[in-house]
């Protein structure tokens, strides 16, 4: 009884952890406006997104 309660609050715990992750941000200074920065940098902000499972946000800084 007692690892079967174990066993589905784990299962709860770790489908709920990725839910609570906040976007990994990039700031790119040398670009000017979002869209340049999409342009340049969209390729990798999918396959980065991708490859870990994260929210990935691209700004770009003036």
């Amino acid at each position: 009884m007692i690892r079967t309660i174990a066993t589905a609050l784990a299962i709860m715990i770790g489908s709920a952890l990725p839910a609570l992750a906040e976007p990994v941000k990039f700031a790119v200074t040398d670009m000017e406006g979002l869209e340049a920065l999409q342009q340049e940098f969209g390729a990798f902000q999918t396959a980065l997104e991708e490859a870990t499972g994260l929210d990935v946000e691209l700004f770009p800084v003036s």
